[in-house]
């Protein structure tokens, strides 16, 4: 019996094809991702077999803006319109000739027909994801709300919706569409006005996600009820407004919500802004409405001991935290470190800061207590200071060809009407890190003592106000030896995206910490990336 040659099975070509990036992410532009066909292109132009297995995947995605790019005739699109399964169309223009009728998910952002976007959902009753940002001018007609209700209702297979400036102008427009679509696993409803009370709706027994982007109290009163109609809920992402009733959420999630395990309140408004932090007693609240989280995104105004040991309670279930803190005082390390030193389960840590303020020689608290985190695979800190650790922590990035003050630090110095010290800051700086010199007696090789107390190599520019536009192509790595042999342990430095890091990356203490830092990091056997503010060091694929 004959064998096939495995090349030419369709199946197979199919299920290789899928592996071939079609969408890259391109991260020099606003845009995520690109449409790079070529790869895809080169397999399709094979064999015959090859083209009939992987021409469907070619078109499975369309987006408007990646086929305008790339100068996609729209006659091509239409003939190959029965092999899209993901729509995505940001234009406020019509749609056009192209209606696809085997959509699988669509997203429709602003559109401003109306028409076109109920052709769209009524060719493709088979949808299970819908994200759908109506226009500002169809929120205030109400036939057309109710015309919407009628369209989500005729979606039997729907599992994720997204719903933007959709506008209730009857309760019962609402608990109509939460009766006829059950299956519902994902709820996303942004901007939303003029949703009421929703008791008598039944439970819906199907949503695990919850993401609220809404006013709560004033215009939306019955979002609090929502969280009662929702018994497995497992993931709560929504927004610190004003009107935020807090106490009403927590009790309800307490009472309703058993099996919640994420908490995300890091998101802001529209996405403009730093999120905005909650009070303590507030966030302590949220933190109690659980008793099994897993994955915690809060902001806070300080990160106080009540905060940490609330977080603590959680040690054996958190997987994931992100903290915000708008407020930084000198327990911000120290709650940290207890926080790593006592959440076992731990995958991702990150903490960011409001006022990037953070000085590297207050961060190696942190430090302090040993971590207790085999499974930990990130660890991300942004926040520290934006200039060169300003006064307080170095003015030179190197002990060799550093002159006299230069004319700011005088300045500064005379306007106080302080009388100069016999020492330099320099001075100061070396015997302060020939101090701390004995911290790294039992370190590993990584340490060269010369290189640590140097900083970068070579003559680099003073660190002070002057200086902020060094160039760092001189520099590639402000601490050579360290990055040699981190890349000898499979470690890779990817490109900085800002300059907010790059002043004070080469200076003693941060030296000190970021040393310390991998010592730590290297000893921890699943850590895969590790990030400085935008300096980000990655091991592994």
């Amino acid at each position: 019996m004959a064998v096939d040659n495995p090349l030419t099975i369709h199946e197979l070509i199919y299920r290789v094809g899928i592996f071939i990036p079609l969408y890259t992410w391109d991260r020099d532009n606003t845009r995520f991702y690109r449409f790079t066909p070529k790869n895809l292109l080169s397999c399709i132009r094979v064999n015959r077999a090859w083209y009939a297995a992987l021409v469907p995947l070619l078109w499975t995605v369309y987006s408007d803006v990646e086929m305008e790019r790339r100068k996609v005739p729209i006659e091509t699109i239409v003939a190959h319109s029965q092999h899209i399964r993901f729509f995505e169309y940001d234009k406020s223009e019509s749609l056009g000739p192209l209606l696809p009728t085997n959509l699988r998910e669509l997203r429709l952002n602003s559109v401003s027909s109306f028409e076109s976007c109920a052709d769209f959902i009524l060719a493709n009753s088979q949808l299970t994801a819908l994200d759908w940002t109506l226009r500002l001018e169809h929120q205030s007609d109400p036939l057309q709300c109710l015309a919407i209700q009628t369209l989500l209702e005729s979606l039997y297979q729907l599992k994720h919706l997204r719903l933007g400036n959709w506008r209730v102008y009857d309760p019962i427009q609402f608990k109509g569409l939460l009766n006829k679509t059950p299956g519902i696993k994902e709820l996303a409803l942004v901007q939303m006005e003029g949703l009421g009370g929703l008791e008598g709706c039944p439970p819906m027994l199907n949503i695990t996600r919850l993401y609220l982007q809404c006013l709560w109290s004033n215009v939306n009163s019955g979002l609090v009820d929502l969280l009662r109609l929702c018994p497995n809920l497992e993931s709560l992402t929504f927004f610190n407004f004003n009107d935020c009733p807090m106490a009403t959420i927590t009790r309800n999630l307490r009472e309703c919500c058993p099996q919640l395990t994420t908490i995300d309140t890091m998101a802001t408004y529209l996405d403009t802004h730093d999120p905005v932090p909650w009070l303590e007693s507030d966030l302590l609240m949220l933190l109690e409405a659980t008793q099994h989280l897993v994955h915690c995104r809060v902001p806070m105004e300080s990160f106080t001991a009540r905060i940490c040991d609330a977080i603590i309670t959680h040690a054996g279930s958190l997987e994931t935290i992100h903290l915000f803190i708008e407020q930084d005082s000198d327990a911000t390390f120290r709650n940290a470190n207890r926080i790593l030193s006592s959440c076992s389960n731990l995958r991702a840590f990150t903490m960011s800061s409001g006022t990037s303020g953070w000085s590297a020689k207050h961060a190696s608290d942190i430090l302090g207590q040993p971590w207790n985190l085999s499974l930990l695979e990130t660890f991300e800190l942004n926040g520290f200071k934006q200039r060169a650790f300003e006064y307080e922590d170095a003015f030179y990035n190197t002990f060799d060809d550093c002159g006299k003050k230069d004319e700011y630090e005088e300045q500064a110095d005379h306007g106080k009407g302080m009388e100069m010290e016999s020492t330099t800051p320099l001075d100061k700086e070396k015997k302060e890190c020939l101090e701390k010199e004995q911290d790294f007696e039992a370190m590993t090789p990584i340490i060269n003592k010369a290189m640590y107390l140097r900083g970068n190599e070579g003559n680099a520019a003073l660190l002070s106000s002057r200086h902020m536009h060094t160039d760092y192509g001189k520099y590639p790595y402000q601490d050579p030896e360290l990055m040699a042999t981190l890349t000898g342990q499979g470690w890779n430095r990817h490109r900085i995206y800002s300059h907010r890091w790059l002043g004070h990356v080469s200076s003693c203490h941060a030296n000190i910490l970021r040393r310390k830092l991998f010592s730590r990091v290297v000893a921890t056997p699943s850590i895969r990336k590790v990030a400085l503010n935008d300096v980000v060091y990655s091991r592994g694929k």
